[in-house]
């Protein structure tokens, strides 16, 4: 990963601290429709909504663009990364928790196909691994994984757009949770959601999935 030492380190940001921005994507059709998640593209109020997050991260002082290989998260990236003459890194380590048998598939059907599952993972997400798929365990080392990667940009900004679980995870990691408190977090679309990292830790910077951004856009 070339070109490091070309970084400019933003001002008041320690060289040993990470800024890490992260982003969910903009509504897809398949939260319309109500789909557990694994495809669908943006909508049109997911791209108006993209327009206003690119806005709002203008003046961010970002070093570097990561995003989950997905068409929603990459639609969400581009507009922010022409903004700020980046490329986008693609990063599997930010793919939302995998659903396994149950991805695509109607949230209706997905619960009725297996009742007892999705209770459980409502009640107690942490002990779930879904059927040909991973547990909130795997998404958690996923992202620790990618917090050591972001950590190579010490005193940088990165940008990480990606999916709601992976969001709550790094939330439950900053605030040293357990996964247990998984179904406490929501990040809704297009929202902003900030950790910064240093060695061997992580804090939240309040607020959490900030949305103030998307105040003007009608998503009725």
């Amino acid at each position: 990963m070339g070109g490091r030492g070309t970084l400019v380190s933003p001002a008041g940001l320690p060289s040993c601290t990470t800024r890490v921005v992260l982003v969910r994507h903009g509504r897809s059709e398949f939260n319309v429709e109500g789909r557990v998640q694994g495809g669908g593209r943006l909508d049109p109020i997911g791209r108006a909504q993209v327009t206003a997050l690119a806005a709002r991260l203008q003046h961010e002082p970002l070093g570097v663009i990561y995003a989950s290989p997905t068409v929603r998260t990459l639609q969400t990236a581009r507009p922010i990364a022409r903004r700020h003459g980046l490329p986008i890194r693609r990063s599997r380590l930010l793919s939302d928790i995998n659903f396994g048998i149950f991805s695509n598939m109607a949230a209706t059907e997905a619960r009725a196909r297996d009742p007892g599952l999705w209770q459980q993972w409502w009640a107690s997400p942490h002990a779930v691994r879904f059927p040909g798929g991973e547990s909130l365990g795997d998404l958690r080392q996923r992202m620790l994984r990618f917090f050591d990667e972001a950590r190579t940009w010490g005193g940088h900004t990165v940008l990480a757009v990606t999916h709601d679980s992976p969001i709550r995870v790094a939330a439950c990691i900053a605030l040293g949770l357990d996964d247990a408190d998984h179904q406490k977090w929501v990040a809704d679309t297009a929202s902003v959601t900030i950790v910064e990292l240093s060695p061997g830790r992580a804090r939240l910077v309040q607020p959490y999935a900030d949305v103030q951004h998307l105040r003007d856009i009608d998503a009725a």
